[in-house]
C-alpha cells in the first residue's frame, strides 16, 4: 500500500532530516507531496486544516507543528532534542495556544504574496546567518501567531527617535491586528543607533521601520505609520506623494519602500499610551548600554540597496 508523506518546506531533499527518513522509510511505497512545490509558503494552520488526514505522514522541522500534527492524530517526524528521528512527542513544544482558523476555503499553489520587486534582495545585502535566523524566527512566530499572512489585517507602527550624545536613536514598535479570531500581536520592535551623516536624521527612523516591515514580510498587509518627530513625519508624507528619483540615496530607498507597500496611511503621534511608551523607552535606552540597540549606517545600507541593478528602481 502507498504511504502519503507531507514534506514540509525545511524537511525536503539535501536536509538531514530527509535523510533520516529515508534510511528509516526503507523499501516501502510512498507518494511525496512536497509543499516548498506544490503550495509555497502554505501556512501550518492550513497544513494540519487540509492536507492532514488518518493515514497520511507529516515530515517537518517545525516542533510545534509536529506536536500539532500528533494531537489530530496524525503520524508526523521531526528531530527531537537530541537531534534523532522521532515520531513521539516533544516536552519542549508548546501547542496551549488554540490555533486560529482558516481563512482560505481552498488549497492554493502559491501562499507566500510575493511581488516581483527584489526588495529583500537588496535589504539583506551582507546579512550574516545570525541575523537571517533572527528574522526567519520572527516571521514564522508573527505567521504562527495569524496563521497566514491573509489572517492579518492591520499592521500599526509607532515611530520615535532621540537624538543623544552618542548619534541619533531610532526604535518603532509593531502591532498586528488579525481577522482570524485571534488577539492582536504585539509582533517586533528595534532600537538602533543611525551611524549615517546628520543629514540622515529625518529619514533613519523612517527607513529602520520600513526595512523591518519588509524583512518580517509585512509589506503587503494594510498599514498605518505612527511617526512622532515632525520632521519624520513630513519627510514621508513627501516620499510617499513622489515619484521622482530623489538625490539623496537614503530619501530615494524611503521613497522605493513606501510605495513597494500598496495600503499605507501616515499620522501624526503626538500623544496617547503608544506614543509615551516609545518616548519612555528611548530616554531609558539612552540613559543604558543596552544589547537592545544596535548600530546602523543608514546611508551605507541605502547605497547598497540602490547598488543592486533592477528595472523596478526608477518605477516601484
Amino acid at each position: 500500500m502507498t504511504k502519503r508523506v507531507i514534506v514540509d518546506e525545511n524537511a525536503g531533499p539535501g536536509t538531514k532530516l530527509w535523510q533520516q527518513f529515508q534510511q528509516h522509510a526503507g523499501e516501502g511505497e510512498y507518494e511525496y507531496l512536497f509543499l516548498s512545490e506544490s503550495h509555497r509558503g502554505i501556512p501550518d494552520v492550513e497544513i494540519l486544516d487540509k492536507l492532514l488526514q488518518p493515514g497520511v505522514i507529516l515530515l517537518t522541522g517545525d516542533c510545534v507543528l509536529h506536536m500539532w500534527a500528533l494531537e489530530a492524530g496524525c503520524r508526523s517526524y521531526t528531530f527531537n532534542e537530541q537531534g534523532q528521528l522521532t515520531r513521539g512527542r516533544l516536552p519542549q513544544a508548546q501547542t496551549k495556544k488554540p490555533l486560529p482558523k482558516s481563512v482560505h476555503a481552498n488549497l492554493r499553489d502559491d501562499y507566500s504574496q510575493r511581488r516581483e520587486h527584489n526588495f529583500m534582495a537588496r535589504l539583506t545585502t551582507g546579512f550574516t546567518d545570525r541575523q537571517f535566523k533572527r528574522y526567519r524566527t520572527a516571521q514564522r512566530r508573527i505567521r504562527g501567531h495569524f496563521g497566514s499572512a491573509a489572517a492579518m489585517s492591520q499592521v500599526s507602527v509607532t515611530v520615535g527617535s532621540l537624538p543623544t550624545s552618542r548619534g541619533l536613536l531610532c526604535g518603532y514598535v509593531f502591532h498586528v491586528a488579525g481577522n482570524s479570531g485571534v488577539k492582536g500581536l504585539r509582533a517586533s520592535e528595534g532600537y538602533c543607533l543611525s551611524q549615517g551623516p546628520a543629514r540622515c536624521g529625518a529619514a533613519s527612523p523612517i527607513l529602520h521601520a520600513l526595512r523591518s516591515q519588509y524583512l518580517l514580510r509585512l509589506d503587503q498587509v494594510r498599514t498605518e505609520l505612527f511617526v512622532i518627530p515632525n520632521a519624520s513625519l513630513e519627510l514621508a508624507r513627501q516620499s510617499q506623494e513622489s515619484h521622482d528619483i530623489a538625490a539623496e540615496p537614503t530619501l530615494e530607498v524611503v521613497r522605493l519602500l513606501m510605495h513597494g507597500i500598496p495600503q499605507l496611511t501616515l499620522q501624526p503621534c503626538v500623544k496617547g499610551v503608544f506614543h509615551d511608551a516609545m518616548q519612555v523607552k528611548l530616554v531609558q535606552l539612552a540613559r543604558t548600554r543596552s544589547n537592545e540597540v544596535i548600530s546602523l549606517d543608514f546611508e551605507t545600507i541605502a547605497v547598497q540597496f540602490l547598488d543592486v541593478p533592477s528595472p523596478d528602481i526608477a518605477n516601484p
